[in-house]
């Protein structure tokens, strides 16, 4: 299954305010039987890029497509980034 999110995992490794004391190892993922996904990792708080993370994550994955939302949601709803 790793290989279904290998492009997804780099991304998120690569990201200098995501906390991974463990490696890639510290983002958690799994793929439910429906075949819908989730991805689950830490922020390094006290670093200066944590809220732009959170507002450029945010807005592709909830505004990815204005006409057709997608069926999810990136949680807090954050404005667009500047």
């Amino acid at each position: 299954m790793q290989h279904d999110f290998e492009a997804l995992l780099s991304f998120l490794g690569r990201l200098p305010a995501i906390d991974l004391p463990a490696g890639r190892e510290s983002i958690g993922y799994g793929q439910f039987e429906d075949g819908n996904w989730w991805v689950k990792f830490s922020l390094d708080l006290s670093h200066p890029l944590a809220w732009r993370h959170v507002q450029e994550l945010g807005h592709v994955l909830n505004y990815i497509s204005p006409d057709n939302r997608l069926p999810m949601a990136f949680i807090p709803v954050s404005p667009r980034p500047t």
